[in-house]
């Protein structure tokens, strides 16, 4: 009997193991013979993409709205971070016009200054920012008019974008006007599809299904023709081909709505389960809400939490919210922040599902150049260095207000640059803003009057978002009369002529006599239209409210394969994390 059986005759283990060898061993034979490469290809080598450190050394924006014409007018603010010891930038202003780009000269920008550019020509502006060796912050002031209320739309520019942008937040509701502009700065056309979330769903139009932007050229859709009378809408633009910059504008008009004013709409270009409004408004006339847009396909479990100089608070009643997939939740803010609070900054969480969040405020009063409103965009995460520029800042109030919406206190410095030099007041110096609390810096104290200003925050320890609210400052209401300084009448001289025996005519007066109402010269209790009024005609001047995201030191990070570099805590760095949303 051989090795490889038993005495009853059944094969061994050992032998099945021979016998799949022998069969291995004819297959490698064989497959020698055909070339291994025909079987199983090798397979690639993995494609190492390594994120550049320290600051990026190129990068660009478009300020997609502003123009000219009818007592408009626009300006860019170019900001360069840095200190003394680093490089300046370079920079390349081109202006999209007839087809084409329209170079502006621009002198190199030293770090830790501010340059203004005066765009000129007639009609929308937009301009595309390009800086090379060094980061440059890219904000615009647009004081409108014509068509628009007068007001001021300000904030930062917007980015490129080639996939989506969403608008969380426009109406068309009495006398409110929506406005999306589209600007392509590239040689290659751009297709582009718009859509809207309603309260009540999706909103489609077909004739915004393939809007064409050709290269060099900009289009504007005014919402109120597609979606007309409607409150609480959301756009989503999906760009189909090619690459454009995408802003808005919303417009209400106090011959209807009782509120003259403007704001910038500006785009997020991706969700975040986190966002940041530095500054809502609880006084008396105002009028404070959220827009929350979840276009994931899960529902989203919202936290809201108010944050005060005091520290976090939770919103009354307003704890936790359920945004459905798919849908826009308007939140009312009214009675839910204390009411010895007559400003705060909320700060928006929804873990495991990313969402787009923004704030509308409204200021109501009797004349219309007194009220305000403004579309105020979240800020998605904190961090360490922030840029604000402004314009003009004569007889206008301009804060900075620091939110902290981390677990750890954050030490700030703000450098102020106007007029001509960068310095750091000392009450500026060592800001401490602790975990959940909110602050304000009034700028005003020490810009004086100047045509552009820059602020720079750095934080020496922790991280905070930062934003703007600036304003026209109100003159004060006129004293009343003083009684003290008018005699009694029980207490009038002895010598005194009652009224009844003053001079002038009396029931006796010729029967020619002029009557008051026709006697020559100005009546004194008419107002003479040319003659000069001070205190009414600083109130007719627009309120200018402006409530604008500074610009984030991550805005100027390098691109790894098209996207920012955001580090992600774990055991590999993760960048670029896309975030299914509905399409």
């Amino acid at each position: 009997m051989s090795e490889s059986t038993l005495d009853s005759g059944t094969p061994t283990r050992r032998a099945w193991t021979w016998g799949r060898a022998a069969v291995l061993v004819v297959v490698l034979v064989v497959g020698a013979a055909l070339g291994v490469d025909r079987i199983v290809p090798p397979p690639p080598e993995p494609e190492l993409l390594v994120a550049p450190e320290g600051e990026a050394r190129t990068g660009s924006r478009v300020c997609v709205v502003g123009g000219r014409g009818g007592g408009a007018e626009v300006s860019l603010h170019l900001a360069r971070p840095g200190i003394e010891e680093d490089l300046p930038a370079r920079l390349d202003v081109e202006v999209v016009r007839d087809g084409g780009l329209r170079a502006l000269p621009v002198p190199e920008l030293l770090p830790g200054s501010v340059v203004p550019i005066e765009i000129d020509g007639a009609g929308p502006l937009p301009t595309r920012v390009r800086w090379r060796d060094a980061p440059v912050a890219v904000e615009r002031s647009w004081s409108t008019g014509g068509r628009l209320p007068p007001g001021l739309v300000a904030g930062p520019c917007a980015a490129v974008v080639s996939e989506r942008a969403v608008i969380p937040g426009l109406t068309t509701l009495g006398g409110a006007e929506a406005r999306v502009r589209l600007a392509n700065p590239f040689p290659g056309d751009a297709s582009v599809r718009i859509g809207f979330l309603a309260p009540e769903g999706p909103e489609d139009p077909l004739v915004l299904e393939n809007i064409s932007v050709p290269a060099f050229e900009t289009r504007e859709v005014v919402i109120n023709e597609h979606l007309p009378e409607r409150a609480d809408l959301a756009a989503i633009v999906d760009v189909r081909a090619g690459r454009v910059a995408v802003e808005g504008v919303q417009a209400h008009r106090a011959a209807i709505g009782g509120i003259d004013a403007v704001s910038l709409l500006a785009a997020s270009t991706s969700p975040s389960e986190q966002w940041t409004l530095p500054w809502l408004g609880n006084g008396p006339a105002d009028r404070s809400w959220l827009w929350i847009t979840n276009l994931g396909s899960r529902d989203a479990l919202v936290e809201l939490a108010l944050a005060t100089g005091d520290g976090g608070l939770v919103p009354d009643g307003l704890g936790e919210l359920t945004v459905e997939a798919g849908s826009q939740l308007r939140v009312d803010l009214r009675g839910t922040i204390p009411e010895d609070r007559d400003r705060v900054s909320l700060v928006v969480r929804s873990p495991g599902a990313p969402v787009h969040v923004s704030a509308g405020i409204e200021r109501r009063a009797d004349r219309p150049a007194d009220t305000a409103m403004a579309v105020q965009l979240g800020i998605p995460e904190p961090d360490a260095l922030w840029v604000v520029t402004g314009g003009p800042s004569a007889e206008r109030d301009e804060r900075l207000r620091l939110v902290n919406p981390g677990s750890e206190p954050a030490v700030v410095d703000v450098a102020v640059f106007a007029d001509g030099r960068l310095q750091t007041p000392a009450e500026f110096a060592g800001l401490e803003v602790g975990p959940g609390a909110a602050a304000e810096v009034r700028l005003s104290e020490v810009l004086g009057e100047v045509d552009a200003w820059a602020a720079f925050v750095i934080a020496s320890e922790g991280e905070l978002v930062v934003g703007r609210v600036g304003e026209r400052r109100r003159p004060p209401a006129a004293p009343p009369p003083d009684v003290d300084d008018e005699a009694p009448d029980d207490e009038a001289p002895e010598d005194a002529v009652p009224d009844d025996e003053a001079e002038g005519p009396d029931e006796d007066a010729p029967e020619d006599a002029v009557p008051d109402d026709e006697a020559e010269g100005p009546d004194v209790d008419a107002p003479d239209e040319d003659a000069p009024d001070s205190e009414e005609d600083t109130r007719r001047e627009p309120r200018a409210f402006v409530l604008a995201a500074g610009t984030p030191s991550h805005a100027f990070r390098p691109l790894v394969a098209g996207r920012p570099v955001r580090e992600q805590p774990g055991l590999v760095h993760r960048f670029g994390t896309a975030t299914s949303e509905l399409r």
